[in-house]
């Protein structure tokens, strides 16, 4: 079940990049600020996954700097909301790259299994390049 729900977190935000990218075909959703959204989620997603690292932080090892570095990971995606667009997406994207390489130190302790190492892996590249397309959009 937790890996559905790890896929199907990927729904709102290509929701909202298409929604960014063809806004003709959703006329009646125009007042609808995507890259706003997107931004706002983005910003709960990495404070989400942050917050799973500490649960597996004090089940394993209990490590301060861990604890640390999944708390400034997740600050930082919250003080990304007052930069200005397009570094609030690049330093989205930055920060969830960083959270999947904690996440690659989990697996490389076994403290989880390869199948949600390879999903979680996946999901992040489609995020980020789905954060792409949306400063693309954004700038054009």
């Amino acid at each position: 079940m937790g890996m559905f729900l790890l896929v199907l977190g990927l729904l709102p935000v290509a929701a909202l990049v298409g929604l960014q990218a063809y806004p003709q075909l959703f006329p009646h959703l125009t007042w609808v600020p995507a890259q706003l959204w997107l931004s706002y989620y983005t910003a709960c997603v990495i404070t989400f996954i942050a917050g799973s690292h500490w649960g597996m932080i004090l089940v394993y090892s209990g490590e301060n700097w861990r604890l640390v570095a999944s708390n400034v990971l997740a600050l930082l995606g919250c003080v990304a909301l007052g930069f200005v667009f397009p570094w609030q997406f690049y330093t989205y994207i930055v920060t969830l790259l960083l959270l999947l390489v904690m996440d690659w130190g989990f697996f490389y302790r076994a403290e989880i299994s390869a199948r949600y190492w390879l999903i979680r892996l996946l999901v992040t590249i489609i995020y980020v390049v789905l954060l792409g397309q949306s400063i693309y959009l954004g700038s054009t």
